[in-house]
């Protein structure tokens, strides 16, 4: 697969054989979505009981009506932390001037693993939860289709320089300076 599959859908609607990629506080599914706002495409989350799409903008959680993509594929998730973008990461969206957006997950309050968006200039993830906007500094990140996962001394994904090293679940690694332990994330819904 060279690309993920997205099919549109409204009103907290979700099209049949889409795959979640989060859950809420209650256990219920969050699945990826991107939403047509304010001149940009903007990853955000998904769920019947919302009745409309849920994006990060502007230190809020705001709901969104009307139509959004609904993410149908299994995804491939890196680790990342302070704003870093693998360089496998899937381009979801973009901001009105074209500056790229990608899919970011993470649990906010332990309970729960919500989904939001990710650029380099936020220096953190931006998730939607509680109608507010939290900055989360260690998340996941969408990867393309066809990423291979492994660690290189850029983080997670493919990279630019050097040789590439494989990395097992509990193994802690530096990136920017900041120690993380390495989690892996397989769905298997």
């Amino acid at each position: 697969m060279t690309d993920y599959r997205w099919e549109t859908a409204a009103d907290g609607r979700i099209p049949e054989g889409a795959i979640p990629h989060g859950y809420d506080d209650d256990g219920s599914p969050l699945w990826v979505c991107r939403v047509r706002l304010h001149g940009g495409l903007h990853p955000g989350k998904v769920r019947p009981g919302l009745g409309l799409a849920g994006v990060a903008w502007g230190g809020d959680e705001i709901g969104v009506p009307g139509e959004y993509e609904v993410l149908m594929d299994r995804g491939i998730w890196g680790v990342a932390v302070g704003g870093d973008v693998p360089d496998d990461a899937y381009e979801a969206g973009h901001e009105h001037h074209g500056v790229p957006l990608f899919v970011a997950r993470a649990s906010i309050d332990g309970n729960n693993l919500q989904l939001g968006k990710v650029r380099r200039e936020f220096g953190a993830a931006n998730i939607g939860y509680g109608n507010e906007e939290h900055t989360v500094h260690a998340y996941e990140v969408l990867l393309r289709p066809d990423a291979p996962v492994f660690w290189s001394a850029k983080g997670p994904g493919r990279a630019a320089a050097g040789t590439p090293q494989p990395v097992t679940p509990g193994q802690s690694v530096t990136v920017n300076g900041k120690r993380v332990t390495v989690t892996v994330t397989v769905d298997l819904s």
